[in-house]
């Protein structure tokens, strides 16, 4: 009965009511009724088209922040992955700095490389890159990496010693865990027997 468009419907629903002569409705309790139950009809389904819109205005809302956390998660890795690398680089100029160079002009290329490792190391601090204090620190198993145990009488059990390779967090997660020597303090492991 209805399957005109809007205009259409709009125009049938006027003439209805200012010109009773030209249609079968009259302005009798039945026409009356019929254009009733016509308007209800139009209001259910702007209802029901109105519902449809909020629900995909909500599916919307939740992909695009789905899409932005997974983006999120990808760049994070992806600056994870890059730091790591760029780890190496740094490891390999601290090496380079504190081996004995038998160069001519030592004192100069040392003072660049130091220079060169500054920056990078400043620059990878701002991205969120922290370096882990391990040096004379009670050894924690989730930071550190022990490669190697010194027997010593003077110090505490689990005492690292020395640090073998630097540990890093980024942006509060563990990207690297520092690799250390501990003390084992021989008094301390026969009282714990």
């Amino acid at each position: 009965m209805y399957f005109l468009n809007k205009d259409d419907r709009k125009r049938e629903i006027n003439n209805s009511v200012d010109h009773p002569e030209q249609n079968d409705l009259g302005t009798t309790g039945e026409g009356i009724e019929i254009l009733r139950k016509a308007l209800a009809d139009e209001k259910n389904r702007s209802n029901d088209y109105l519902n449809q819109l909020k629900y995909l205005q909500a599916d919307m809302e939740n992909l695009q922040k789905r899409n932005r956390k997974e983006l999120d998660v990808t760049v994070q890795r992806a600056n994870e992955n890059l730091i790591s690398k760029l780890l190496v680089i740094s490891d390999d100029m601290e090496l380079a700095l504190n081996s004995p160079l038998e160069i001519e002009n030592c004192p100069q290329l040392k003072s660049g490389f130091q220079l060169i490792l500054d920056k990078m190391q400043h620059i990878l601090k701002k991205e969120g890159l922290v370096r882990i204090d391990a040096l004379g620190k009670k050894f924690d198993p989730t930071h550190h990496e022990a490669v190697d145990q010194t027997l010593r009488d003077d110090k505490p059990d689990g005492l690292i010693m020395e640090e073998v390779k630097s540990g890093y967090t980024f942006k509060g997660k563990l990207l690297r865990s520092s690799l250390v020597t501990i003390a084992k303090n021989p008094r301390e492991v026969r009282e714990k027997e």
